[in-house]
């Protein structure tokens, strides 16, 4: 018996990859010939077949069982509706599969997308624009961002325009911008600028643009205007002009002109008044533990995140105290080789020169400086010959030049913090006879006393501290004997308490710190060896990020927000 096999069939599918592609370009032949077109409009170049138009576009698709005069007549209504020329690079899309997507056009492509439900298309357009920002198209960009509800071209063209601002505040298209537009714009605590005179020369050029139609604006506009960080004169001079007919402008002319007369009610303004835009001010480090340090005068740029060095400062010592006034840098005691010192230099950051002042009545290394109401302090530091803890506390009278001993603190301290803040001085943490503080003593200046505050979370000594607003910010630090602090804490000025708040990304102590608009820059420090990181903390985030590190490894660095514009940069 011959013995069956079984058989199995073969099968195979084949795939035609070009097929679609040779379709779309028999389409393409037969619309250049007006073959199979059965939907022509009059008085265009527009013609087409009513199937293909229902199949490529969702608009006709409802249309596509009833009489080509209907589809006719829906595309007329389209073609009114539209741009003809968007229609044919649509068309040429649809029969190509290649969609040339022309700046010069874009507005028009948008539009004819957004009419038709053309997502796929529309989405390209957006993503286009975002991709090809540039000083000649951002404004235009922005209010497309607007109009289409895209997120995300509105703010990259946005924060375009803020960081060249400068630029394009002189283009015309910057005049012709809607009052909620240039609200937008002037409001942003980034906006590039190298003074705060740009931005009222800016909002001055927009008004005057259409004088008659935007004057009723200049109120709300001119809020957003830092009037207290212009020159006085500047405000007599330039600004008074443009408002003095307007009498809640000219208010606020006098709010602003009272706060820096009188000193005292900087506290009673409105935080966003006083707050420097981060553009115009610049960061100087100055001082460290280590001698050859000490002599370097770094600048930050928050703008290019770069250091540069701007000077080597004239002095022979370290760990000294060191203050802004007139804009320029007051340095106070410190040692060298542990020998304290009393001398103090002024230094003109302008022309680069240093004079000798008068003498601080006590010699002292690590002196803490604080201003507060044009005066300067010289809180605690320590005598390094004998290891003594110092409690003298002397004040620096600009107009005799001289120094003034006031109450001393109420326990001896090095290697604490102090800020000024709602007329107060706030000295917190530091060390004396082997023991490290988290208690807090608080000057008043009108009584000339001090007074016992609300501790801190954790005893700190070498601790950085800032003010920001109504709230106190300390950082790092260390324990005595303990290991170098991570943890960071701030207090509530108004609910009296204590919170504590994210870490540092590294620990250190001897760190410094400075406030720039809403952000807490603090620099260098120790822990182990002396480090160069830079580490920003945004206040209202409640985060950390990098920034670019210093020149060199400093440790004790004070740093000074300075304008820019004052300096020979």
């Amino acid at each position: 018996m011959v013995e069956s096999k079984s058989t199995t069939k073969c099968k195979e599918t084949v795939v035609d990859s070009e097929r679609s592609a040779r379709i779309l370009e028999r389409l393409q032949s037969f619309k250049k010939i007006n073959r199979f077109c059965n939907i022509d409009i009059q008085n265009s170049s527009f013609s087409a077949n009513a199937l293909l138009l229902a199949v490529c576009y969702d608009y006709f698709e409802e249309s596509i069982l009833g009489k080509p005069e209907d589809i006719m007549k829906k595309m007329k209504e389209c073609y009114e509706k539209v741009s003809p020329a968007a229609i044919e690079v649509l068309d040429n899309y649809f029969n190509t599969n290649k969609l040339d997507i022309d700046e010069d056009k874009i507005d028009e492509i948008l539009t004819t997308s957004f009419v038709l439900n053309l997502t796929d298309i529309f989405d390209e357009c957006l993503i286009f624009l975002e991709k090809n920002i540039r000083s000649d198209n951002c404004i235009r960009n922005m209010k497309l961002g607007k109009k289409y509800l895209d997120e995300n071209l509105h703010k990259k063209a946005l924060l375009y325009i803020v960081e060249h601002f400068s630029e394009i505040r002189h283009q015309e298209d910057f005049l012709k911008l809607e009052q909620e537009e240039i609200y937008e714009l002037l409001k942003h605590s980034d906006l590039n600028v190298y003074s705060e005179k740009v931005v009222f020369e800016s909002l001055k050029m927009w008004i005057l643009y259409n004088k008659t139609n935007r004057i009723q604006h200049i109120k709300k506009l001119f809020n957003l205007i830092k009037l207290p960080l212009l020159p006085t004169q500047y405000l007599f001079d330039a600004v008074s002009p443009l408002v003095y007919l307007d009498p809640e402008c000219n208010q606020l002319l006098n709010e602003a002109l009272r706060w820096q007369i009188l000193s005292k009610r900087k506290s009673d303004l409105r935080p966003y008044w006083t707050i420097p835009r981060k553009s115009t001010q610049v960061i100087l480090a100055a001082g460290d533990w280590e001698l050859n340090q000490s002599k370097m005068l770094d600048i930050y740029d928050p703008v290019t995140n770069i250091w540069t060095h701007y000077m080597d400062l004239n002095l022979n010592k370290q760990r000294f105290g060191s203050a802004l006034i007139d804009n320029k840098l007051l340095t106070f005691g410190g040692d060298v080789g542990k020998e304290p010192l009393n001398t103090v230099h002024l230094t003109d950051l302008k022309t680069k020169s240093t004079i000798l002042l008068s003498s601080l009545n006590h010699a002292r290394s690590c002196p803490v400086a604080v201003e507060l109401d044009n005066y300067i302090y010289a809180i605690g530091g320590i005598d390094l010959s004998t290891g003594k803890a110092l409690s003298v506390v002397e004040k620096w009278d600009p107009n005799t030049q001289k120094w003034n001993n006031i109450a001393p603190l109420q326990t001896p301290r090095f290697g604490t913090s102090a800020v000024a803040i709602n007329g107060n001085i706030f000295v917190m943490g530091g060390s004396s006879d082997g023991k490290t503080f988290s208690s807090v003593e608080i000057y008043d200046p009108a009584t000339n006393t001090w007074e016992v505050g609300i501790p801190m979370v954790e005893k700190r000594k070498w601790i950085s501290a800032v003010a920001v607003n109504e709230f106190i910010y300390v950082f790092g630090g260390d324990d005595t004997g303990g290991p170098r602090l991570k943890t960071a804490e701030k207090f509530d000025t108004k609910l009296k308490k204590w919170t504590n708040i994210e870490n540092l990304i590294y620990a250190g102590d001897g760190i410094g710190n400075c406030v720039l608009s809403d952000k807490v820059i603090c620099v260098g420090g120790y822990e182990s060896a002396i480090f160069n990181h830079v580490q920003e903390y945004d206040t209202k985030k409640n985060t950390w990020k990098y920034l670019a590190p210093t020149l060199a490894n400093r440790a004790h660095v004070r740093l000074l927000t300075i304008a820019r514009d004052l300096l020979a940069i």
